[in-house]
């Protein structure tokens, strides 16, 4: 007998965003298509403004496993498979996309869940309708992810690089849901977004440590019985985060990133010769609040509606300390764009694949 009954092997998700996304995306194994709002809600989601919102119908197929004889049945839950893809989605086009749940988990028709926070800053490239400018994609055309999606499939979570970029896009998307009301632990987020990126990193001695630390490793090594693997135990505890968060940054930003700009006005921004300094001093300011609750004041937001990338001007800021930090520092909208475009350099290199056709 025909039935109505979706199949237990079909798994379909709602996703939403603040920014207008077009287009779709399928496979025999994945479909990815804008889902539409109706009666009222269809004005309310489609006016510009902090309730605009888009929502992206999410349908992966997984086959189940044969239970083992005398076993019951198990039904597998993969919403944490829909959050993870929902975290890359977000991470590769730089915009704030959240997972609500299952509507329907195999033949179960489920209801997701909701909980629209209006998005104060949605004129800013995070959450507006504008591709971003960095990643040179035409529009936000689903179809554009989907050599993404072919990737993420395939793999499931199993492959470690992938496993780098997956958490890395989770900790990007918490950040741009903190990034108006909360932009101390915004910024701190996107930081730690890099430190998940650094085994995609090469890293040479000479790069990570100090002259005066390399005499000193050297000096062991030639002169103390079994010096090899002393300096061997010893590197394998100076972890040198903040140098490799700075060397990362400076490995995958090219000229797509510093020839692009999504400021309205000529500010000064970073480049290549100061990146790593920027970077640097945003990790200490981190390591500062983080350690000893000592707060950056507003200074990481200074005007970000105009999208300074760094901080303009001589700030009037009596700690002589936290001032050189500040003004060395990326803002929170000059560290966001840079974050995101190295998940989004990170993603295509490390998930990418070519799409199976659909039949």
């Amino acid at each position: 007998m025909n039935t109505l009954k979706p199949a237990r092997d079909i798994h379909r998700f709602l996703f939403s965003s603040p920014a207008s996304f077009v287009g779709h995306v399928e496979t025999e194994t994945y479909l990815l298509m804008p889902a539409f709002p109706s009666g009222e809600d269809m004005r309310l989601f489609c006016t510009q403004g902090p309730y605009q919102r888009s929502f992206v119908s999410a349908t992966l197929q997984i086959p189940e496993d044969e239970p083992a004889a005398g076993e019951p049945p198990v039904r597998n839950n993969y919403c944490w498979l829909a959050d993870q893809l929902a975290g890359l989605l977000c991470a590769y086009y730089g915009k704030l996309i959240v997972n609500h749940g299952y509507t329907n988990w195999g033949d179960i028709f489920s209801v997701p869940q909701f909980g629209f926070v209006p998005t104060v800053d949605y004129s800013l490239p995070p959450f507006d309708g504008k591709p971003r400018a960095a990643t040179r994609l035409p529009d936000l055309n689903l179809a554009h992810s989907a050599r993404l999606l072919s990737g993420f499939m395939l793999a499931k979570g199993s492959d470690e690089l992938q496993t780098s970029a997956v958490n890395a896009s989770a900790f990007y998307q918490q950040a741009l849901t903190l990034y108006s009301q909360r932009p101390h632990l915004s910024f701190t987020l996107l930081l730690i977004c890099l430190e998940c990126l650094l085994p995609l990193g090469r890293y040479a001695d000479e790069d990570v440590y100090c002259a005066e630390l390399l005499d000193d490793l050297s000096a062991i090594t030639a002169e103390v019985e079994g010096g090899a693997e002393i300096v061997k135990r010893l590197k394998s505890r100076l972890f040198q985060i903040r140098r490799k968060c700075a060397l990362f940054v400076h490995q995958t930003l090219d000229g797509d990133f510093y020839q692009s700009s999504e400021s309205e006005l000529n500010l000064r921004r970073a480049s290549a010769g100061d990146i790593q300094c920027h970077i640097k001093a945003a990790y200490d300011l981190r390591s500062r609040f983080m350690h000893t609750g000592r707060s950056h004041g507003v200074w990481v937001n200074a005007m970000k509606h105009v999208g300074e990338e760094l901080v303009s001007g001589d700030p009037v800021i009596h700690d002589p300390d936290l001032k050189k930090l500040v003004v060395n520092s990326l803002t929170l909208f000059g560290l966001e764009r840079v974050v995101q475009y190295c998940l989004h350099r990170s993603i295509i290199s490390t998930i990418e694949v070519s799409p199976a056709q659909p039949q």
